[in-house]
């Protein structure tokens, strides 16, 4: 989330279609920036979005960036009438649905920022709900002979 609360307009690139996330993975550590390419309906928002702050996400009651935004999402929850989740959340969503969509690990690696694959593995926990799934679809019953 705070790579997004900091995320400034000179870090997105629209006339090529990617932003530039940085974050820093210790406190003292240095800043690790990194390229993810917009997808065209994220690329339509930001083309409509106000650009006068040099910050893209902008507190409209304050004008400045977000620090964190911790009621935001169980408001949306609320109002979408949806059990509650958090930001983090998104993160284990979109990484499985990338798994499921047969996106190699590394590339998922990569989008989370993650520096070891055994991170990003951690993400990918809730795919181990679908091996079941998956193995049943080597049974096929109906194709043979009962008794």
């Amino acid at each position: 989330m705070r790579e997004i609360n900091n995320l400034k307009w000179e870090d997105v690139n629209l006339d090529e279609g990617y932003l530039v996330l940085k974050t820093r993975k210790a406190k003292n550590s240095d800043v690790v920036s990194r390229k993810i390419p917009l997808v065209p309906t994220i690329k339509k928002i930001l083309e409509s979005m106000d650009k006068g702050n040099e910050y893209v996400f902008v507190n409209p009651v304050t004008k400045t960036r977000y620090d964190y935004r911790d009621k935001f999402l169980p408001n949306l929850c609320r109002k979408a009438e949806v059990r509650p989740f958090m930001y983090h959340s998104l993160r284990h969503y979109g990484a499985s649905k990338l798994a499921h969509s047969g996106v190699p690990l590394t590339d998922i690696q990569e989008l989370l920022g993650h520096q070891r694959a055994t991170t990003t593995d951690i993400y990918l926990q809730s795919l181990k709900n679908s091996l079941r799934e998956s193995i049943n679809k080597l049974d096929f019953p109906q194709n043979f002979p009962q008794d």
